[in-house]
């Protein structure tokens, strides 16, 4: 009795099904990758920002605290405290309730909880109060920006550097914030240096409470002693 021949299986198969899962896996890649730089030219337009603010300042930018899931993205050290700012991609309806002044979303307030929890982490890591900001990347709203949120300074991008200048919690003299500055410095996931010069615009201007004449000595003796310990590193 004679036995057929046989062909069975797929030529190829496993080779075309690990290729579709490559592709996937690719894919999947590609989208992660196409965030990520989107959140990085968001954390670029906020240091744009920030850069506004006199000379006084310090700004630091990405610093990674021991614990924390992820880098945080601009420390600012000046006269009236030191402030976390984080930046926050929301298109969705900005509004808040009248009485308590929770977000509307519940993913904004998820931020917001988010940058007051890091907020305190670096406190402790800075032995230093620190103040949160969430400068909103997204459409103009007809919300009264900025405003506190649990405690957490809500802000448009375009404002941030106002909003820090006249956000004074922690007065510092300048001895004290240099000691900060030196807390800080190691938390850089990037140790490069650049001095701040008087020529950065002034986003407080004369009607600020914060840059009165009396201060105006102080200012300029903590702008000394944080960029010679800048260069220093």
């Amino acid at each position: 009795m004679n036995s057929a021949m046989l062909e069975g299986g797929m030529a190829g198969a496993s080779a075309t099904a690990l290729a579709a899962d490559r592709r996937t896996s690719a894919q999947m890649l590609l989208s992660e990758a196409a965030r990520l730089e989107e959140l990085a030219a968001d954390e670029r337009r906020v240091a744009s920002q920030l850069s506004n603010l006199p000379a006084s300042y310090s700004i630091l930018h990405d610093l990674l605290v021991p614990g924390a899931e992820s880098s945080f993205d601009h420390v600012v050290l000046g006269p009236g405290g030191v402030f976390l700012v984080v930046s926050h991609r929301y298109d969705g309806d900005l509004s808040f309730h009248a009485e308590t002044g929770a977000a509307s979303d519940e993913s904004l307030m998820a931020a917001v909880r988010a940058v007051a929890a890091d907020a305190r982490m670096l406190a402790e890591a800075l032995a230093t109060p620190v103040a949160p900001v969430l400068a909103l990347v997204g459409p103009e709203s007809d919300a009264d920006l900025p405003m506190k949120v649990e405690g957490v300074i809500v802000v448009p991008i375009d404002r941030v550097d106002r909003a820090v200048s006249r956000g004074s919690h922690t007065l510092l003299a300048s001895k004290a914030i240099a000691e900060v500055s030196e807390r800080a410095l190691p938390l850089l996931t990037t140790p490069s240096m650049v001095e701040r010069t008087h020529e950065a615009l002034a986003a407080a201007d004369e009607t600020d409470p914060l840059r009165s004449e009396e201060h105006t000595s102080e200012l300029q003796s903590h702008h000394d002693l944080v960029c010679r310990l800048l260069l220093e590193k």
